[in-house]
């Protein structure tokens, strides 16, 4: 039985998951720096931003996922992964052109500071050196010579991301505020997505251009912090004036996530209480009934 081909661009913890998720249905093919072992998939080690590999010259591929991270948080690093590794992929996949190509973008393009809603189609200038780079694969992507996708994820926790939790567990949280909107959305429901989307291709279902991944309930950051803080039985030791301004000023907008709702996607966890309660749950941490 013939099983549409898959070709993963980094083996990270979303195309990781993503292959766990697809490797009975897809012939899957994975490519990242250091050399990985997987019983279902074919692995490839090589640096992207150096050269497209010669063992996949002239391999068509039905789809492909574009999810690499950064070395590090700088504007050099993300150059090197959205400008560099993205066009050498570009390229090397232009003589034998994927259906669909799939870039793994963030909602930093995004600068709305007011607490607006946004969706696909709001503007997006750039959120800093990241969002810049972002916009500038996507833009590079739009002008390949076959069709793409961009998914622009919102602020990704679950599995071992758990950066919220132990900053609250230390009290390190204003309980009233005003923070920024926070956007979310569990791994779980990120992977989801990506599946989702490739199954769509698969069964010749229309894609956009464009999707906003987020859950159904953004959410100022002090409420979130507030309800962990219930779960976990531990109180806010920061003052409006040193926590709740700080992370204002990071910016505040709310995702809209109605165009990937209508594709048929049903979040596993919709708002964060659901998806924290998971993790709070699998940690072994106190949570109320």
């Amino acid at each position: 039985m013939h099983k549409p081909s898959l070709l993963l661009l980094g083996y990270g913890q979303l195309n990781r998951a993503l292959a766990e998720h697809l490797s009975l249905d897809y012939d899957i093919t994975a490519v990242s720096r250091s050399p990985q072992t997987h019983t279902a998939i074919w692995h490839v080690a090589a640096d992207l931003s150096q050269r497209y590999p010669a063992s996949l010259s002239g391999a068509h591929f039905e789809q492909v996922v574009f999810c690499l991270s950064p070395a590090d948080y700088s504007e050099t690093a993300y150059a090197k992964i959205y400008g560099d590794a993205l066009a050498t992929v570009l390229m090397g996949l232009t003589p034998t052109p994927p259906k669909r190509f799939y870039l793994v973008s963030s909602t930093s393009v995004y600068r709305q500071n007011d607490d607006e809603w946004i969706d696909e189609s709001s503007p997006a200038l750039g959120n800093g050196f990241a969002g810049q780079q972002l916009l500038k694969a996507e833009k590079n992507l739009d002008a390949a010579p076959f069709p793409g996708t961009v998914i622009r994820f919102s602020g990704i926790y679950g599995g071992e991301r758990t950066r919220l939790i132990r900053q609250t567990q230390k009290g390190d949280f204003d309980a009233e505020g005003p923070t920024g909107y926070s956007n979310r959305i569990h791994e779980e429901d990120a992977v989801g997505i990506m599946a989702h989307l490739i199954r769509r291709q698969t069964r010749g279902q229309p894609l956009e251009k464009c999707y906003l991944a987020s859950d159904n309930e953004p959410t100022p950051l002090h409420e979130v912090m507030k309800w962990l803080a219930t779960q976990l039985g531990t109180e806010a030791k920061g003052r409006h004036s040193e926590v709740g301004e700080a992370r204002r000023r990071a910016g505040s907008k709310r995702c809209s996530n109605r165009r990937i709702l209508e594709s048929g996607y049903c979040f596993r966890y919709p708002t964060f209480r659901e998806g924290y309660s998971e993790m709070l749950t699998r940690l072994g941490l106190r949570t109320l009934p």
